[in-house]
């Protein structure tokens, strides 16, 4: 729809290759990234851009590129956003499905609306592979429906969206499901992964896509090779270890789902050699993996695991976390939000699901067999307070069992913050092993929070040329180094999407998930134990460019004894909750880049080069696709910036906007403008009114 526009922001590129910046491009793909066009060009002081023109519903991808003398850029990587009309719904949320005879009944959470009510819920479904078709059930507000009439055992899918006057949300996550005429037996497990023990394979999986219209009551997992006896094991959960293996012998691991039918059909078969000492060796999926299990370069494209995570829980506390991802394998329990904007703990930033998979995703993580446990405490821009970042420890000590193996990861920090700190010292206090970026803006980490909390684990960022990254804070508060620069992990764009970024925040859930290692392997080791050991492990002195004052001691995965090893089903960490903090001061994701080249500093300069194409332009932050609503007054804006909370305080107003940072907007006061700049929270008198409407476009 005309006036419709996508807010872009960016950071400058990390190497310019002996030439400056000219100008930067911006471009888009209506067709799920298969072709880009360049729709907007920018002068190189830039950092953002509005794009206009975009159409309500239909979604959109961008990417940015810089340009010099030389060439343009590679492309910084790809946000995606769905753009929808200013006073329309939010879309419908937790759509389910359930099955019967020829009839499928879905459920939902309602849609957000606040400049209107919903007036009706239009659904849609696929028949098969077909295309998506209207399902008429009249004019309806309720957030559940029947589709009728339907063919046993020929899948559907459907959607669901919200209507109000000014128009339609964008649609809901699509759910699948089956008819049935009877009850059948499950369907095959997904995403099973199994790793190496001594004398044993510890193996998880996802929930099937149908579980035969039955509750489904258990799972076996078997190992089996010719020649030697069959190991199994049973459980309610998504994990379980299979005992009296052979060393050395190649198993075919293969899991059945059970209900009150019976066992359904076993899964995809996967190989496991059980080896003694630890895990077996597999590819390395990241240099970041690859680097931590040797002590030197070169990279072998390998990694061994010296235990899997299992039976501990690794608190992410971020953005939220895309729990469908196939690299959780339904290891994501329940969590907490702070942030009251609808999406609980999904992730709508994408940096949270890329922290947890690098922490314990089944393929590029530390730690694949732990469970994940979403912490939101950061908006989808990457912004927070500092009181909701208490909130989320707090809530996160309030529902830790004494005596559960736990992990915390914080790939964030602001200013110093003595509140933040104390509590980060109460989570160790409760026993719960605490590990943080040390911040991305090259300066002393003990300035920062939570950096400088004394019980916290504070990770310093390295590149795959064994240097000090650029960025990374550094000082007498950093514990550790880990892989930081260009590590691949997932996205959220799919369930198997993934993408490249740096930062100390990619560093920390290298360390949180070999905390989890050692917890998984001494499950009543304190935080300061983890620590020690941690530390002890290290490879020392491995680092290139570190300052003197800091440690120069790189993660590093001992090998284990496994002989121990269990795996146990994660305790329910809690309902999801909203408690959005007052808007105090802001606290961030640690500003991460995308995939380029580490600016390094050697030893002595070298002669100026011959000018190249920059680097790609740092990760543009996520889109503000938020369309003007339908016309009124002349002066209303036509841009439309979302406005996240208005608060009277006496006299004034205080209002909080999302934007990305060093954009100026323009805030309007029942349709008359009232303040502009570039910020985030405007006081604006109240002019006599108790009430008043705002909005804000962005200059």
């Amino acid at each position: 729809m005309s006036g419709a526009n996508a807010m872009l922001g960016w950071s400058v590129p990390l190497a310019t290759n002996g030439a400056a910046i000219t100008s930067y491009d911006v471009w888009q793909s209506t067709d799920g990234g298969a072709n880009f066009s360049v729709v907007a060009s920018v002068d190189a002081s830039a950092r953002s851009r509005a794009v206009p023109g975009l159409v309500s519903g239909d979604t959109y991808m961008f990417r940015v590129t810089a340009n010099n003398s030389a060439g343009a850029s590679a492309p910084s990587n790809t946000v995606t956003a769905t753009a929808r009309l200013a006073g329309t719904p939010s879309a419908p949320t937790n759509v389910t499905a359930r099955s019967g005879d020829t009839v499928v009944s879905l459920g939902w959470t309602a849609s957000r609306s606040l400049s209107s009510p919903v007036t009706d819920y239009v659904i849609e479904y696929a028949v098969g592979s077909g295309a998506f078709s209207v399902w008429n059930d009249g004019v309806s507000t309720a957030t559940s429906a029947r589709i009728t009439g339907l063919t046993n055992d020929v899948q559907i899918t459907a959607r669901v969206k919200a209507r109000n006057i000014y128009g339609d949300s964008p649609w809901s996550g699509t759910v699948t499901v089956t008819p049935r005429g009877t009850l059948t037996a499950p369907s095959a497990p997904q995403n099973v992964v199994a790793t190496a023990g001594d004398g044993r394979a510890g193996v998880a999986w996802s929930a099937p896509l149908s579980n035969g219209g039955a509750a489904i009551t258990g799972y076996t997992a078997t190992a089996a090779a010719a020649g030697s006896a069959t190991g199994t094991c049973t459980t309610t959960g998504t994990s379980c270890i299979v005992p009296g293996l052979t060393n050395g012998v190649t198993y075919s691991v293969t899991v059945t789902a059970t209900n009150s039918v019976g066992a359904g059909t076993p899964s995809d078969a996967v190989t496991v050699v059980p080896v003694s000492g630890g895990s077996a060796p597999v590819a390395a999926p990241s240099w970041g993996l690859d680097r931590i299990d040797q002590r030197a370069l070169p990279l072998d494209s390998m990694i061994t695991r010296p235990a899997t995570g299992s039976g501990v829980n690794i608190y992410v506390i971020d953005t939220g976390v895309y729990a469908a991802h196939s690299q959780f394998g339904g290891r994501v329990t329940s969590g907490y939000t702070a942030v009251n904007d609808g999406w609980g703990t999904n992730d709508c930033d994408g940096h949270g699901t890329h922290v947890a998979a690098t922490a314990a995703g089944s393929t590029y993580g530390v730690a694949p067999f732990a469970a994940v446990v979403p912490v939101r405490v950061l908006d989808c821009y990457g912004s927070g307070s500092v009181s909701g970042v208490v909130a989320g420890i707090n809530w996160m000590i309030d529902h830790h069992v004494a005596g559960q193996p736990a992990v915390a990861n914080m790939s964030l920090g602001g200013g110093y913050s003595a509140t933040i700190n104390d509590a980060v010292a109460r989570a160790v206090a409760d026993g719960i092993t605490m590990v943080v970026a040390a911040g991305n803006e090259n300066t002393d980490a003990c300035l920062t929070s939570p950096a400088s909390a004394p019980g916290a684990i504070t990770v310093a960022a390295s590149t795959s040329t064994d240097y000090k990254a650029s960025y990374s804070n550094y000082g007498a508060c950093v514990d550790i180094f880990a892989p930081g620069s260009s590590i691949i992990s997932a996205a959220t764009t799919s369930t198997t999407a993934v993408r490249t970024l740096s930062g100390t925040s990619m560093a920390s859930p290298h360390v949180a998930g070999a905390a989890a290692l050692v917890l998984a392997n001494a499950r009543s080791s304190t935080p300061a134990q983890v620590a020690e050991k941690l530390r002890g492990d290290a490879t020392s002195s491995a680092l290139l460019g570190v300052s003197s004052g800091t440690t120069n001691s790189l993660l590093y995965l001992a090998p284990m004894s496994v002989s121990s090893l269990d795996v146990f089903d994660a305790p329910a960490a809690g309902v999801a909750q909203a408690a959005a903090g007052a808007p105090d001061e802001l606290v961030s994701s640690n500003p991460d880049t995308s995939e380029g080249p580490e600016v390094q500093m050697p030893s002595a300069p070298s002669a100026p080069a011959t000018p190249s194409s920059p680097s790609a332009p740092a990760a543009p932050s996520a889109p503000v696709v938020s369309p003007a609503p339908p016309a009124a007054a002349s002066s209303q804006p036509s841009s439309i910036v979302r406005v996240m909370k208005v608060v009277r305080a006496g006299k004034n107003f205080r209002v909080t906007v999302a934007v990305p940072r060093g954009v100026s907007v323009r805030v309007y006061r029942n349709g008359k403008l009232v303040a502009q700049g570039a910020k985030r929270l405007f006081v604006v008198p109240n002019g006599g009114l108790k009430k008043a409407r705002f909005t804000v476009a962005a200059d």
